[in-house]
């Protein structure tokens, strides 16, 4: 999509998840940033897995 589309961007979760919102609270903030104001991430934007809080 980010090839065909040039205001298009692909953020990559790099953790074991089917999605990123619950993992990383990185992607949580680029994705509302997104969806709130339009601001998209860096081209090839990369989110770390974050553990997981105990009793969670």
């Amino acid at each position: 999509m980010p090839r065909t589309l040039t205001n298009a961007r692909l953020l990559t979760f790099g953790g074991e998840s089917h999605t990123a919102w619950h993992q990383s609270s990185w992607a949580q903030a680029i994705i509302t940033r997104c969806l709130v104001d339009g601001t998209l991430p860096a081209p090839n934007t990369v989110c770390a897995d974050e553990p997981v809080p105990e009793g969670s």
